[in-house]
């Protein structure tokens, strides 16, 4: 698990910044828990190691994980970012 702070819009379309931790990571994108309902296909920034990371991406799942019924995020990231913690 990488933590991570999340931007965005939440359903309301009320600016918020959420940090949590991934799930699951790729090259190409994360799995993260979230506190709050977003909307397929927006855009959102994702910040990590420390910010040496940055990039936009757009949200591509959403579902509450059976196992332990929290809220769940799939994100592609948009272009390869630098620093990544699949480099």
């Amino acid at each position: 698990m990488t933590p991570v702070v999340i931007e965005g819009a939440d359903l309301s379309s009320n600016r918020f910044q959420e940090e949590t931790v991934t799930e699951n990571v790729s090259r190409t994108g994360t799995c993260f828990v979230v506190q709050r309902q977003l909307r397929l296909g927006i855009l959102i920034n994702i910040i990590a190691c420390q910010g040496k990371f940055q990039s936009q991406a757009i949200v591509k799942g959403i579902w509450i994980d059976d196992r332990d019924k929290k809220a769940k995020i799939g994100a592609q990231f948009l272009g390869l970012g630098q620093n990544w913690v699949l480099g």
